[in-house]
Order: structure tokens, then sequence, then C-alpha cells
């Protein structure tokens, strides 16, 4: 992709081709120096007052994807196929269409296997193309691609400079912001293109021609600038699933503070039958509530006690039953402290409900047990009293409903997360180097 001149003037010229005789037209007369015959392949010499034959073909010009001298719009521009070129590296082989338009110059559109490109030639050198990275409009440029050499394999049309089949160029491209630099070294002359991802519909529509598609339907990984189509998908669905979850956390926050609290201390004594006391009254209005149960009590050292919950409806006697272990054991290098816990009733209807609890002995520590064991309990016979406390209140949150709203909201960001890391491992994978860190 060599640099042009930038144009100031151009005319379309009729002519025909001194091999073949085949009428062609010249869309940049004035400017383009060399025409190869789409007919038959002759390259024709432009740079003269009249055409002159320089060389001829015997293979003839091959059915070009967007024929010469097809008109199509292009961010709002209106250009014209004025040349074709095929090229092969001895991995991949691809089309360069070369595009005239007589107020904006040329413009390049690349065919490769996994989609197409819009190459703007520019005359500046943003760097040394032997660079591994450079800075190029606030971008950083990493290359991408070794400098390897390509031969042309096919020139039709008309061109800026004097090209031919069989010829060779060294390249190399550079990665940043999207976009993609290549550069073609000849010698010490360095040609650098500028290049830009067009979805293959559009070219389609364009130029009505037929769509080739794109990756992932052709190619083996994705153009270097090719959009990822789950990046802003994924960007998206990640922040409003943490504004939803956020926004969740607040709103349970803010319902732990209503409702009413109630509170009782009691000591379960095994030498009598007092086992049972109310923690008290509370009132639900307006909506449902759930109901949170924290006990905290001493069981003794390698014991247990179970607290069974009644909450009643003081109009209807209707009971909703829980109940709670508080236990504590320990051995020489493990411990199992559960002497304090947390029982969660969810949705009580709207009135006013009774808590009572009833505090549960191991058997060997009821009333009457030292006399049926052979060896009772030395709690059972010291009588010593087992301190529980209970607090209820009509409000909380329930912890597993956050995390199934965790699960609901951020699942599918995970997915979309995965299959654009994906597509960017697919991208990189087609790069020299593809095992170095980016």
């Amino acid at each position: 992709m060599n640099a042009p001149a930038t144009p100031q003037a151009a005319s379309t010229k009729a002519l025909e081709c001194p091999s073949c005789g085949g009428a062609f037209d010249l869309y940049a007369a004035g400017y383009s120096t060399k025409h190869v015959c789409q007919y038959c392949g002759s390259e024709i010499d432009l740079s003269g007052d009249e055409t002159r034959l320089i060389a001829q073909h015997v293979e003839a010009a091959k059915a070009l994807h967007i024929p010469l001298g097809t008109k199509g719009v292009i961010d709002d521009t209106e250009w014209v196929c004025v040349g074709n070129i095929e090229k092969n590296d001895g991995w991949d082989q691809w089309e360069e269409f070369l595009l005239f338009n007589p107020y904006h110059g040329y413009r390049w559109l690349v065919l490769q296997a996994s989609g197409w490109s819009v190459g703007t030639p520019i005359l500046a050198q943003p760097a040394h193309p032997n660079q591994s990275a450079f800075r190029y409009a606030g971008n950083r440029m990493k290359r991408i691609y070794d400098p390897a050499e390509s031969k042309i394999e096919r020139a039709i049309g008309e061109f800026y400079w004097q090209v031919k089949k069989g010829d060779k160029v060294k390249s190399t491209s550079y990665v940043g912001g999207g976009r993609v630099l290549s550069c073609e070294m000849t010698g010490d002359e360095f040609n650098w293109t500028l290049e830009e991802f067009i979805p293959s519909a559009d070219v389609s529509k364009a130029f009505g021609v037929e769509d080739t598609g794109q990756f992932p339907k052709t190619g083996y990984y994705p153009q270097p600038h090719q959009p990822n189509p789950y990046g802003d998908g994924f960007k998206t669905s990640a922040l409003v699933a943490g504004i939803a979850f956020v926004a969740a956390i607040l709103v349970s926050i803010l319902l732990s503070f209503e409702g009413e609290e109630r509170s009782q201390a009691f000591t379960a004594n095994p030498a009598t039958s007092a086992r049972s006391f109310d923690v008290g009254t509370l009132t639900v209005t307006g909506r449902a509530r759930p109901f949170t149960i924290t006990a905290r009590g001493d069981p003794g050292d390698n014991n247990w006690m179970y607290l069974e919950y009644t909450l009643t409806n003081t109009a209807t006697d209707e009971e909703i039953i829980a109940s709670q272990p508080i236990e504590y054991y320990y051995g020489r290098d493990w411990k199992e402290d559960d002497r304090r816990g947390t029982v969660k009733i969810s949705a009580v209807p709207p009135g006013t409900y009774r808590l009572t609890a009833e505090v549960l002995l191991p058997e060997d520590e009821l009333p009457g047990a030292a006399s049926r064991q052979s060896s009772p309990s030395p709690l059972a016979i010291s009588g010593q009293g087992r301190p529980v406390t209970v607090v209820v209140r009509s409000n909380g949150t329930f912890n597993s409903h956050l995390v199934l709203l965790l699960i609901a909201l951020f699942g599918p960001v995970v997915w979309i997360g995965l299959r654009a890391a994906n597509f960017e491992s697919k991208r990189q994978s087609g790069y020299d180097g593809a095992d170095d860190d980016d």
C-alpha cells in the first residue's frame, strides 16, 4: 500500500487496451501512472501522452469481488474501485482494492479471510518499523506481526505507482486504539496505512456485492481491530448488575431498621421443670415481615441444649414453630462452638404475635435422671443452671436471598465475560509471538 500524492483534480478518460482492444475508463486521469487491463492482464504505461504497452500477461484477469469501476459510499463519501492487488506471504492470501475519489484521494479496501478493513495512506512517518511499540494519536501501538515478505500474485486496474505481478515487499503491522497501522518497506522507503475495521455487511451494501462474511463465520481468528462483540455487553451488564446489587443491599439495610425488637434472658435449671419462658409480644402492620430470632447460651463444656420456639398469633391462635440447637464441644485439636445462632422466619403476615421459648436439656440432666442412671451426669447432680438470652426482631433480611440475587445478576455477566475473553484469546492467537504477555 504505497502512499499517493494528494490529488487536486481528476477526470475520467476512456481508453483502449493496445493489446486486446478492450475499452476501459481511467478514473484518476492525470494521477494514475499504471493500468493493468482487466481483460487480458496487460500492463499499460500511463505516464506519457499516449498509452504504451509495458508487458502482456498470458493469464486473463480474474473475476473480482468488487468489479473495477464499481462505485460505493463509505463514510458519506462516494468511491470508485480503480484497482485490485492480490498478495501472498506464504501463510495468508488477501486482496487489496484501490478506491479513488477526486476530492479525497485514495483509500484501500482490504479483504482478508476474517473480514474487511478500510485503509487510509498516511504521509507522516509515525515511527520506525523496527520498533516493538510506539504511541500514535494518543494510543499505544504494539507490533503484532513481525516483518515478513509478501508477493504480488495479481495486479489489475490503475495505480498511482509502478506495480506488476511478482513484485515483493516486506511489511509489518501494529495495533492499538481499535485500529491497525501497517507499514510496507521497500529499501529505505516506508509506506504507512491506517486501517479501520468495516463490517462485511457494510461493504456489501455500499458496493452492491455479495456479503463475504467475517469472523467467526469466516477465518480462524478475529482481525486485530475487529470490535469484540461481547465487550460492550460485558461492561454494560456488569455495571447494571453492580448497581442493582448495591441497591438491594441498601434496601435490606433500610428494612433492617423497621419493625420491633424484644429480648429476654432466662436460666434453665436441670433440677427443676421450669424451662419455658415468654420472650415478648410484637405487632406486624402494613405488609408481611420476616422475623429474626437470635439466641446465645451456655450449655456447658462438651454439652448441648435445644431451643424450641412457638410464634402465636394472639387473634387466631395460629402457630409457627421453629427450633435451634445450642452446642459447645471441643477436643485437643478441634472445637465446635455453636453457642450463638439465628433462626429466620420469612413473611409473617400482619397481626400481633407472642413468642415463647422452651429449653430442652440432655436426658441425664432432667429431674429424676440421677436416680435412673448408674453414673449420673455431674451437671445433673450439681443442678447448674443454663443461661439463655433470646432476641426477636420483626425485621431482617435473608442472606440466602442476597446470594440468589447475586447469582441471578452476575451469572449472565460471567457468561458474557467468558465469551469476551475467549474472543480476545482467539484474536491474539493469530499474532506473531502470541505466547508473549500482552
